[in-house]
């Protein structure tokens, strides 16, 4: 899909080109695009760091993998993004990549405005949660190499399907900053998202 006349992923890769401390993309796609996106895109994404395009797998925590690794051996911190988060602004990628490297990992999110309500299966509240303490977990999440590593081989281990990846880090104990992000960083998962995104490109420099 395109936003501001550009394929949304391009949108994601320049945010994280525009940065001096990243020195290489890998861009992780379905089996079935992996053509497409080399053929349209190879040389922009090329000329953009992207220094591999790889087949994703069956689930996030596999495609992770996949693409950790095309990762050069040098590289001491990882950051991964969800290439749908297209309006990801460089300030901040640039924050999280220094937290991380000061705490070892980092992770943008944006506090929760909404009241959230505690439902039971028949649909009755059960109780309100204060949500002084909530924040909605955003990409991009960026760790030292090691660190992530071992969260990864922990969860292989045990069997287990995080629904991020700090959440894997924390099953270690290990603390994971927060980067505090806006609602900005939309991530696109309907056609709804889609008008949201294209409204904030037009009125948002990035």
């Amino acid at each position: 899909m395109e936003l501001d006349s550009k394929p949304v992923l391009l949108h994601s890769v320049s945010a994280f080109a525009q940065i001096d401390r990243v020195s290489e993309i890998i861009v992780v796609v379905n089996a079935d695009d992996e053509d497409m996106v080399k053929e349209r895109w190879g040389d922009e994404l090329r000329a953009a760091k992207v220094a591999h395009i790889c087949i994703g797998g069956g689930t996030r925590q596999e495609s992770v993998t996949r693409g950790m690794a095309h990762v050069t051996d040098s590289i001491d911190l990882v950051a991964i993004h969800d290439a749908v988060r297209p309006l990801v602004r460089p300030a901040l990628i640039r924050q999280a990549i220094e937290t991380a490297g000061r705490m070892g990992a980092a992770m943008l999110a944006a506090p929760v405005k909404a009241t959230i309500k505690d439902v039971g299966p028949d649909r009755i509240i059960r109780k309100t949660i204060p949500r002084e303490a909530l924040w909605a977990a955003q990409t991009p999440q960026v760790f030292r190499r090691d660190l992530i590593h071992r969260a990864y081989e922990q969860a292989r281990r045990g069997g287990v399907q995080a629904t991020d990846d700090a959440q894997l880090v924390e099953r270690l104990g290990e603390p994971v900053a927060i980067v505090e992000s806006t609602d900005e960083n939309i991530k696109i998962t309907t056609p709804e998202d889609l008008l949201i995104a294209r409204a904030l490109a037009a009125h948002l420099e990035y």
